[in-house]
C-alpha cells in the first residue's frame, strides 16, 4: 500500500508538473526573457505600432502642406500678374488723363493729339482692361482651388493658413 500511495503522490506531482508545463507554454517566454500572453500583444508592439501612426500622420502633413504651398504659390503669381495688369491700365489712364488736360489747354481747335494716336491709346487702353479681366479670373480660379484645398485638409483634421503669410 505504501508504494502504491508513492506511486499515486508521483503521478499526482507529475501531473502537477505537466499542468504547469501546459500554462507556460501559454505563457512562454519572448527573446528579452518576458512573459507574454499569446492572444495579447507586446507593449514594444503597441509603441511601434504608435510611432508608425505618428509618422504616416507626419507624412500626410507634409503632402498637404507641399499642396497647399504650391497651390499658395500659384496663387501669389495670379495676384503678382493681376498688380502687374492694374498697374499698366492705371499708367495708361494716368497719360491720357495727362495728355487730355494738355489737348485742352491747346489754343488750336484741332487739339494737341489727333484721332489716330487716340484710337491708338483706347486700344492700348482697352488690351490693358483685358489682361486685368484675365489675370482676376485667374486669381479666382486660384482662390477656389485653394478653398477646395483648404476644406480637404480640414476634413483630414489639419489646418492651414488663410491669408497672406507677409503683410
Amino acid at each position: 500500500m505504501k508504494a502504491y500511495f508513492a506511486a499515486f503522490t508521483r503521478l499526482s506531482i507529475f501531473s502537477y508538473l505537466i499542468f504547469l508545463s501546459a500554462c507556460q507554454s501559454k505563457t512562454g517566454k519572448n527573446n528579452a526573457g518576458k512573459n507574454q500572453t499569446v492572444n495579447e500583444t507586446s507593449p514594444l508592439s503597441h509603441d511601434f505600432e504608435r510611432k508608425r501612426k505618428i509618422l504616416e500622420r507626419k507624412k500626410l502633413s507634409l503632402t498637404l502642406e507641399k499642396k497647399w504651398l504650391v497651390m499658395r504659390t500659384k496663387l501669389v503669381i495670379a495676384e503678382k500678374e493681376l498688380n502687374v495688369a492694374e498697374l499698366a491700365k492705371l499708367s495708361i489712364e494716368a497719360g491720357i488723363a495727362r495728355f487730355e488736360g494738355l489737348n485742352r489747354q491747346f489754343p488750336s481747335d484741332e487739339g494737341f493729339i489727333v484721332d489716330r494716336e487716340k484710337i491708338a491709346w483706347q486700344a492700348r487702353l482697352q488690351s490693358r482692361e483685358e489682361d486685368v479681366v484675365n489675370a482676376r479670373a485667374q486669381l479666382n480660379l486660384y482662390n477656389r482651388e485653394l478653398r477646395e484645398l483648404r476644406f480637404e485638409i480640414s476634413q483630414l483634421g489639419f489646418s492651414a493658413a488663410t491669408g497672406p503669410i507677409v503683410k
